[in-house]
């Protein structure tokens, strides 16, 4: 499920920026370059950053360490944190698809259609619900895997 969680995003960020919104993206080139951050805080905040979601997949790490054992064993609290995944990575994906198709038609509106009639930011509530059910998913069988997903999660 992570993997396809970065797929999607990947792809969602690679369109939106290069073929929906290239003007967009030109622009906040344009900002970044006047903004002349020093490349060392670039590479601080990547790094950080990458420390954040690198923890976060410790959860998958988890998982993958019991499904090597013979007593591995999903149980309810890693089926619900599978189905949270599912039900978080379909919200994101709905919602940034529909905000795509809203702000390729209307550049300067507030997106209020489909599930954003509902909710500000369901983009962002379906991430954290993929990511609390990746955390809920990996059993807490071992200690250090379950402090690195807790930290990133507590983190991100």
């Amino acid at each position: 499920m992570t993997i396809f969680w970065g797929i999607r995003l990947f792809a969602f960020l690679a369109i939106r920026e290069y073929v929906t919104w290239p003007s967009l993206h030109q622009k906040v080139v344009e900002v970044q370059a006047k903004m002349k951050i020093p490349f060392a805080s670039k590479v601080l905040c990547w790094f950080l950053y990458s420390f954040f979601y690198l923890t976060l997949v410790a959860s998958c790490w988890s998982r993958l360490l019991q499904s090597s054992s013979s007593k591995s064993s999903w149980g309810l609290l890693g089926y619900t944190g599978l189905s949270l995944q599912l039900v978080g990575l379909t919200l994101e994906t709905i919602a940034d698809l529909q905000k795509n198709a809203f702000k390729t038609r209307n550049k300067l509106s507030w997106c209020n259609i489909g599930v954003w009639k509902y909710s500000t930011h369901p983009n962002y509530l379906g991430e954290g619900l993929f990511w609390w059910g990746t955390y809920l998913a990996h059993g807490f069988h071992k200690p250090i895997p379950s402090i690195l997903a807790t930290v990133g999660l507590v983190t991100i």
